[in-house]
């Protein structure tokens, strides 16, 4: 509970007080008045215009939350006093918030949304981690996964505005940024909606209505869905968006002013194009002809010559933009080949459309999506019918805002049809493409919740039914989306932080589970490498093939060679895994993880795995192979005397001595060694069950010998499983995602000699975030027993006495000088 209060308390709290201080010290440096409202979004823009600057000289870039914090006690000091914000606005906001990180907030864990579906998030946060480190240097890292992620993509000009305000934010919170993501995005959706409601102010809406309209507008469905993917730079761009468009309708109702006047325009242009690159300016240069037209049309009422009068404050306004985005094509200039890849029509279908399975439909632009995934057809009836509620009143809206002269409405709606009309036109793929609709998806709804309330302020009854329908629409459709989001294991990512402390200083580390967020962010300082991640050095198998994601292989699978370069290795727990060779001695052991680290003792001649690992290699997807389902679950194996004998006279050969891994044979059942509900789908080449509805799988298993015990279920976890052994309840596994390979303990129990029962009962699902499970993402793979405080002994003989091991189980036997 306290890293959850931790998480959405403390660290929205810091950021809160750096973007409102940096957002004053804005509003001070343009010498006139910024809406209240705007401050935030304001402070957001001017923390990403510094952290470009900050960030672009690698011996400064650590101190990028000092400089951040300096200039906001600067701004909260000299900013100019205010009066304490008004309830509705407050409320609104605050709800946006608490919307967007109600699967996290109510899963009672500080975690993040998105995991499996998509592993971006694990790139966000490798990304937030070194523009703190080295901003965007990366060749003096030594070689590991985290390093060639940085250099595929940083080497071709991805930009980098998008995360200093986080890497800011969790510095000075002292949160580790995977904690802080999460409530990172829901803090700029509440930014939208303190934008909106700005926008909202010339209209002749209530105050109640008006927040109302703009906290429901800054979470439409497809927006929403792309949040709980771990979409930081959609909800970054959206916030940007609409602050861009509320500061060009006040300054085209101010007129141009001074040139200190274009100091918060500046800023929020130069931090959109830092977020975006170079073509941020697709969304600033129409704002940019609006207001020239707009101050054209003004000198000319005032009997001046048009445009050629507003061509100085113009000038001013355009260098200012460049001056403050200067930082950001500096780092970028010379490489910005980044997506293009994506624009290419010969580029392949997967690079195209990513992750999705098909375009992602224009009518999300409505903001409603009767869809638990946004990437699905959704209730086609009532879908239909409110979308057609909302083209309505947005007509009306529009009409309703030019009215009345709240041109930012109209501008909000052009500018977001303009972007994604440009992105068509330029041939953007369909991954590009989903993400321009998530960005301009809070448009449209916002104008036909004006049009609503418009029409509730002359015809209540009408108006009031379609403004709690639109309301209702999008609401409904991230009730659904809550309930199928994929949260991230918060205990298992949480030991890695211990595992990071251990390992550090004493890498390079292998570490051969598939675990993109390892490598990518927990354990990056010690030199990561994972066999199926991002890689630069070869990492074959003991028969030569090479992994690639996704894919799981036991430690016992890799030869000698592969590991002579690691000075540490991490391993899983679970009974499944071996324990690495004897070059290893374990350092540190958790709940879900052991670290080994190279003795430097004795000289291994051979290392002979015994159990799957052999005939098993690995189970994934291999680069020079064919995909094999099934993953190896027994490492241990009695090898006969004979064999034993022969590696007795190896070892005298060459002047070793034997040295084996004593460990007690785990007791593993594959996943369908049960009795299962006829409507679960069984998997027979991977051994592996999917629920599809409730019901309850049982397994039978012999236990040879009375003992403490601990049980581990293989596969991965959404809505999950309560287990019961023996009819009594051991735990429940839930919100336990595991890619290929991956195990989880359930607990530790007492049992007696002889038969006992395991259950497996997949519940009915409920409210709770992520209930639904509608992508099937609960499997159970196998179910494993062994005696607990078990691991491997090493036992060390002469080659003379071989035979002493003769009728034993081991792990492996090694030859060692």
């Amino acid at each position: 509970m306290l890293d959850l209060l931790h998480a959405w308390i403390l660290f929205p709290a810091a950021l809160a007080l750096v973007v409102f201080g940096l957002g004053l010290l804005a509003e001070r440096l343009s010498g006139e008045p910024v809406p209240g409202l705007l401050l935030g979004p304001l402070g957001l823009a001017a923390l990403i215009a510094v952290g470009a600057a900050t960030t672009l000289i690698p011996a400064v870039a650590p101190f990028s939350p000092h400089v951040a914090a300096v200039l906001a006690v600067i701004g909260l000091a000299v900013g100019h006093r205010r009066r304490a914000p008004r309830l509705g606005p407050a409320l609104a906001v605050l709800v946006v918030f608490l919307a967007y990180g109600a699967p996290v907030i109510l899963s009672g864990q500080a975690t993040f949304a998105g995991y499996l579906r998509l592993d971006d998030t694990a790139t966000w946060l490798a990304f937030s981690d070194q523009v703190l480190a080295n901003g965007r240097v990366y060749e003096d890292l030594p070689a590991s996964s985290f390093r060639q992620l940085l250099e595929a993509n940083l080497s071709q000009g991805y930009p980098l505005g998008a995360y200093p305000p986080l890497a800011v934010g969790g510095a000075l919170s002292g949160l580790d940024l995977a904690w802080a993501f999460a409530p990172y995005l829901a803090f700029c959706g509440a930014l939208i909606a303190a934008g909106l409601f700005v926008l909202l102010e010339p209209l002749p809406i209530s105050p109640r209505l008006r927040a109302i309209a703009a906290g429901a507008a800054a979470q439409p469905a497809l927006l929403y869905g792309y949040v709980q993917w771990g979409g930081i730079k959609e909800i970054t761009v959206a916030s940007l968006l609409v602050l861009l468009v509320a500061l060009a309708a006040e300054r085209a109702q101010r007129g141009p002013g001074t040139a200190r006047s274009t100091v918060p325009f500046a800023v929020a242009s130069a931090a959109m194009v830092a977020v975006v690159g170079p073509g941020g300016g697709a969304v600033v240069a129409p704002l940019f002809v609006v207001l020239a037209v707009v101050w054209a049309r003004a000198a000319r009422a005032r009997g001046e010559r048009g445009l050629r009068s507003a061509r100085m404050p113009l000038a001013v306004l355009a260098g200012m933009i460049v001056a403050w985005s200067l930082p950001t094509l500096i780092a970028l200039a010379g490489d910005l080949a980044f997506g293009k890849a994506f624009f290419e029509s010969s580029a392949d279908q997967a690079t195209r459309l990513g992750n999705l399975a098909g375009p992602v439909s224009g009518f999300q632009l409505g903001g409603i999506w009767f869809a638990r995934d946004f990437r699905s057809s959704p209730e086609l009836w009532p879908t239909a019918l409110l979308l057609g509620v909302v083209g309505a009143a947005a007509a009306g809206g529009l009409w309703a805002a030019m009215r009345a002269k709240a041109f930012g409405v109209a501008m909000l709606v052009g500018i977001a049809l303009l972007t994604v009309l440009g992105s068509a036109v330029s041939g953007a793929s369909p991954w590009l493409m989903g993400k321009a609709l998530a960005i301009a998806s809070p448009a449209l709804p916002f104008a036909a919740l004006c049009g609503a309330a418009v029409l509730a302020a002359h015809r209540r009854v009408p108006g009031v039914i379609a403004f709690a329908a639109i309301v209702a629409g999008i609401a409904g459709s991230n009730v659904l989306a809550y309930t199928n989001v994929t949260l991230a294991p918060r205990e298992r990512l949480a030991e890695l932080e211990r595992v990071a402390d251990v390992i550090k200083g004493h890498g390079p580390t292998f570490d051969n589970e598939y675990e993109v967020y390892a490598t990518r962010h927990f354990l990056r300082d010690a030199a990561t490498v994972q066999p199926a991640e991002v890689r630069g050095a070869a990492l074959p198998l003991i028969d030569g093939r090479f992994l690639v994601q996704a894919a799981s292989a036991d430690i016992d699978a890799f030869p000698p060679e592969t590991l002579a370069p690691y000075r540490s290795v991490v391993v899983s727990r679970a009974p499944t895994v071996s324990r690495p060779s004897s070059e290893f001695e374990r350092v540190w052991q958790g709940k879900r993880y052991a670290v080994y680290r190279r003795t430097g003792i004795g000289t291994l001649v051979r290392h002979v795995p015994l159990g799957d690992s052999r005939s098993l290699p690995y189970c994934g997807n291999a680069q020079n192979a064919g995909p094999l389902p099934l993953c190896a679950v027994q490492p241990v194996a009695t090898p006969t005397c004979r064999v034993i004998e022969r590696l007795g006279r190896q070892a005298a050969a060459v002047g070793a001595s034997l040295v084996a891994a004593v460990r007690p044979a785990p007791i593993v059942l594959r996943g369908d060694d049960v009795r299962w509900p006829a409507s679960w789908y069984h998997d027979p080449a991977g051994h592996t069950l999917t629920p599809t509805q409730f019901g309850t799988a049982t397994a039978r298993l012999e236990v040879p010998a009375a003992g403490s015990y601990e049980l581990w279920l293989g596969g991965t976890f959404a809505r999950g499983f309560t287990v019961r052994v023996d009819g009594k309840v051991l735990g429940r596994v839930r919100h336990e995602l595991g890619s290929i390979g991956a195990s989880t303990p359930v607990g530790e129990l007492s049992l007696s000699r002889g038969a006992h029962t395991i259950q497996l009962t997949y519940p009915t699902a409920g409210y709770g975030p992520g209930e639904a499970d509608a992508s099937r993402l609960t499997m159970v793979a196998s179910i494993a027993l062994r005696p607990a405080a078990s691991d491997a002994q090493l036992l060390a003989v002469p080659a003379a006495a071989a035979r002493t091991l003769c009728g034993r189980s081991f792990d492996w036997i090694d030859l060692v000088r």
